[in-house]
């Protein structure tokens, strides 16, 4: 679910500087930027998705030039909140996915419930005694 996060803030990030000045050049070069973010979301891979930061802020910096319009810092702060949030939600997915077992170790909930309940040592089980108490000498 993270990853599709990540690929939403992606198009948000390669669709505001085209929004800014519609010119193919600006539009060519957030596809490129988008393709990047692209292959670090569904491979996992952190270094595409840096780039593809790298490729959106200097997209809209070059946007905001050309334009030549007001100085607008909320814009800039959104952007940069959006950039960032994009580059964390990517590395949050690729750092659970690593860190994940695999399937093959993971047993249904019902199989863990029984086993701990079939254990002597569990602590809420009824059928555990009481610990012994220490022996003074």
């Amino acid at each position: 679910m993270i990853r599709l996060l990540a690929a939403a803030f992606a198009v948000v990030l390669s669709a505001a500087p085209v929004l800014i000045m519609p010119v193919p050049a600006v539009a060519v070069i957030a596809l490129v930027g988008l393709l990047l973010a692209t292959v670090g979301v569904a491979a996992l891979w952190r270094w595409p998705v840096t780039a593809a930061a790298c490729v959106f802020l200097a997209d809209y910096a070059a946007s905001l030039w050309v334009a030549a319009g007001p100085v607008n810092v909320a814009g800039a702060a959104g952007f940069g909140r959006r950039l960032s949030r994009a580059r964390s939600s990517a590395r949050i997915s690729a750092a659970g996915a690593a860190s994940a077992p695999p399937r093959s170790w993971r047993l249904p909930s019902r199989w863990r419930w029984r086993a701990l309940s079939r254990r002597r040592c569990h602590p809420l089980s009824p059928r555990s005694s009481p610990p012994a108490a220490p022996s003074v000498s």
